[in-house]
């Protein structure tokens, strides 16, 4: 699991870090650097690939990338050329876990200024040591390559292997750094695991009109625009009937409509299309995706995505509740807290709703995260809801979203003074 995201120096952020809960919801106004947050994910993501990073950041004519939003140019913060990427991630090993930092230059040509991965070990008395496992050396005079060392846990100086500077180290150590020995051999393993994890983010961002078509039913990975979702939910639904099961129960929390059955409509060809069965009094009858609603389109999206990704995934979602009215908000919350409990999966999502918020439960709090603007640097910042000094102040006056849409949370942020209910904050510290 990815447990935690730092960013320094990049876009809106000038130093922050935010920790990923099973169901991690972010908050916060417009232009506070939510989605800036999530471009930074992005970058890390695909950069594990081995895509050149000035692929990464501007995308290139003629193929699926298209870069971050603003391009690379707008990636540094002002006044600066480098901007920095990290995360923590599980080792898989008890007591430790790994941090992973990328620093990239922006200029005439875009290039790894420094790069780490390192092991942090938690100590018996509830200390942590950070041990390198590998980093760049500040030596960027060669115009292509660039210098790593490597910690072969032996004395003297650490040995050192030649990378490209144009992609990032973690996905060159399998080709660049040898397998002889059993620190060399560690290297490789911790640096899959980090690898695997920031590969297997799915940035779900359903396309509606693009599910309401005939698709391969062979097409069974979902695609981050979901136009595959048929085919992708057809398998899910023939491997486990309880999958579809589900999704049927699901399906009956959103419409007016009752809903009896889903299915696909085949064609000779073995494409498909998703159908639904309603029943309308005594009758029932199919609808294929082209009638059915863009909000019952994405919520199939957001299903098929936590039931079919790997456990250990984290699926990335903005605006997770487009689409789908208020009063379905906690049958929402409900279902996506129950798949990433059961499959192991963690979800980070943005939503502006309130209806949304106030279906949050005292548990799902803790995961509710507050992205604002610092009113004297101006650089973007998270601050966990429930460790605001006034959460309890907010929690006793209002429910979340109500709070969010009154402006109590901002007020918090920004240490302003609320008005609360005495007696029921003095019941709330009573508990």
């Amino acid at each position: 699991m990815i447990r935690s995201l730092h960013f320094r120096n990049f876009k809106s952020f000038y130093d922050a870090e935010i920790k990923l809960e099973p169901l991690t919801i972010v908050i916060g106004s417009n232009a506070s650097g939510k989605s800036n947050a999530l471009d930074g994910l992005r970058i890390l993501s695909e950069s594990s690939t081995g895509t050149d990073l000035a692929v990464v950041l501007d995308g290139y004519r003629g193929k699926e990338s298209s870069g971050v939003r603003g391009g690379s140019k707008s990636c540094p913060r002002f006044g600066s050329d480098t901007f920095t990427l990290g995360a923590t991630v599980d080792s898989g090993e008890e007591g430790r876990s790994l941090y992973y930092e990328l620093s990239v230059t922006v200029g005439d040509r875009i290039y790894v200024q420094a790069e780490s991965l390192s092991e942090i070990v938690q100590t018996r008395r509830g200390n942590s040591q950070k041990r390198m496992l590998y980093q760049t050396v500040s030596d960027n005079q060669s115009p292509g390559d660039i210098t790593v060392e490597y910690n072969n846990q032996k004395r003297g100086p650490n040995p050192q292997f030649q990378c490209l500077k144009f992609q990032s180290v973690l996905s060159q150590v399998a080709s660049r750094l040898p397998k002889k020995t059993a620190a060399e051999t560690r290297i490789h393993e911790m640096a899959d695991k980090v690898m695997e994890q920031l590969q297997s983010v799915l940035f779900l961002d359903p396309i509606p009109h693009e599910m309401r078509d005939y698709v391969p039913h062979t097409s069974v990975e979902l695609s981050p625009s979901a136009w595959n979702m048929s085919a992708a939910l057809d398998k899910l639904m023939q491997e486990d009937p309880a999958h579809k099961v589900r999704v049927v129960n699901f399906l009956r929390q959103l419409p007016d409509q009752e809903i009896t059955d889903v299915g696909v409509v085949r064609t000779p060809l073995g494409d498909v299309m998703l159908r639904v069965q309603e029943r309308a009094g005594r009758d029932t009858y199919w609808i294929d995706a082209r009638g059915l609603s863009d909000g019952t389109l994405r919520s199939l999206a957001i299903v098929t995505a936590l039931l079919s990704e790997q456990p250990g995934s984290l699926v990335v979602i903005e605006e997770v509740d487009n689409g789908v009215h208020p009063s379905r908000a906690r049958a929402i919350l409900s279902l996506l807290g129950e798949l990433c409990g059961e499959r192991d999966i963690h979800l980070l999502v943005t939503t502006h709703n309130p209806a949304l918020l106030n279906a949050v439960t005292g548990e799902e709090a803790v995961g509710v995260v507050v992205c604002y603007r610092d009113r004297t640097e101006g650089d973007s910042r998270f601050v966990p809801l429930v460790n605001l000094d006034a959460y309890f102040r907010i929690a006793a006056h209002e429910r979340i979203g109500d709070a969010m849409e009154s402006g109590e949370i901002t007020r918090a942020v920004l240490g302003e003074d609320t008005q609360v209910n005495r007696e029921a904050l003095e019941w709330l510290r009573s508990l």
